[in-house]
């Protein structure tokens, strides 16, 4: 995955979508939603988009009720400059 986005980001992606986030990792006997390691990846992308390439957007989606979205995001991300759209 993260040779896929570096590949993509050196050849001038701007915007980098990524799709059911909270699903990216699975585990027998779970939801397999937002598990913790689902944050640790995408805290790494986000590292390692910084220090390679920081003119590049992470663009995530998340479907779920916008109450308990936004007191996800603001609970996991209080110290990111962070774009939410809540539809």
């Amino acid at each position: 995955m993260i040779y896929n986005f570096l590949y993509l980001t050196n050849q001038g992606i701007d915007i980098v979508r990524i799709d059911a986030v909270p699903y990216i990792w699975k585990e027998l006997g779970t939801t397999c939603r937002n598990l913790k390691q689902v944050y640790t990846i995408v805290r790494m992308m986000r590292m390692i988009a910084e220090i390679v390439c920081p003119g590049v957007l992470l663009l995530g989606e998340v479907v779920m009720e916008p109450e308990k979205k936004l007191c996800r995001i603001l609970e996991r991300l209080k110290s990111r400059n962070v774009i939410c759209f809540i539809m």
